[in-house]
C-alpha cells in the first residue's frame, strides 16, 4: 500500500507535507485551520484557537512598540501548525520521539517564510512575546493551577504577563480576525466582494 504524502486543505488543495510547495501555501487555508485548532491540546477552560493566540501576539507587538514587520511575524509565527498541527510539549521534547516532526516543521517554516517574505529566523521579539503571553494564558485558561508544574526553563519562570483578557472568540471569529490582519499587511489579496459575500453566506 502506498503511504499518503499529501493532505487535503480547506480550499481543495493537495499539500505535500514532506516536500512543502510554496505555491500551494494559501493564507485562507492557514486562517481556517488555525481557527479550528485549540492550543494546549484542547485542555483549556474554553476554546483558545491558535489563530486567536496569533492575533493577540500581533496586537501586543504593536502595543509594545514593535514594528509592523515584527507584528506580521507574530501573526505568522505558528503558521506551520495549519499543516502539521502541534505536538504536546512532553512528546515534542522527548528524546528521539519527535525528531522527524521537528525536521518537517522547520522545513515548512522555511517554505512559509519564502511564501510571505518573512525573516528567518524570526525577530527575537516574537519569542519574547510568545513566552510572556504564557503567564496570562496560564491564569485564564488553567485556573486550577496544574499548568505551572508542566513548564520548565524560561517559560516556567515567566510570572509577569501583559494582563490582557483573552477573547472567547468562536472559530469563525478567530478566522475573520486572522484574515483581517493578514489583509492589513498585504498577505491576503482578495476580490472587492470577498468580505461582503463571506458575511452574507454566514462564513464569518
Amino acid at each position: 500500500m502506498t503511504r499518503p504524502t499529501v493532505i487535503a486543505t480547506y480550499t481543495g488543495k493537495l499539500f505535500p507535507v514532506f516536500d512543502p510547495d510554496v505555491a500551494l501555501i494559501d493564507p485562507i487555508d492557514i486562517a481556517h485551520a488555525l481557527s479550528q485548532q485549540c492550543r494546549y491540546t484542547g485542555h483549556t477552560k474554553f476554546h483558545y484557537a491558535v489563530a486567536t493566540h496569533a492575533c493577540i501576539a500581533h496586537d501586543l507587538c504593536l502595543m509594545e512598540g514593535g514594528t509592523d514587520e515584527e507584528a506580521r511575524e507574530c501573526l505568522h509565527h505558528d503558521d506551520e501548525e495549519a499543516y502539521l498541527l502541534d505536538l504536546p510539549a512532553p512528546l515534542k521534547k522527548h528524546p528521539g520521539f519527535a525528531d522527524q516532526f521537528i525536521e518537517l516543521a522547520a522545513r515548512l517554516e522555511e517554505a512559509i517564510a519564502i511564501r510571505f517574505g518573512l525573516a528567518t529566523p524570526l525577530s527575537p521579539i516574537v519569542k519574547e512575546i510568545d513566552i510572556k503571553m504564557r503567564a496570562d494564558e496560564k491564569r485564564q485558561l488553567f485556573p486550577h493551577g496544574t499548568f505551572d508544574c508542566l513548564e520548565e526553563g524560561e517559560i516556567g519562570k515567566q510570572t509577569e504577563g501583559y494582563d490582557f483578557e483573552i477573547p472567547e472568540w468562536t472559530c469563525k471569529q478567530a478566522e475573520y480576525e486572522y484574515l483581517a490582519r493578514l489583509e492589513r499587511h498585504g498577505d491576503l489579496v482578495v476580490s472587492p466582494n470577498f468580505w461582503a459575500e463571506a458575511l452574507v453566506n454566514g462564513r464569518y
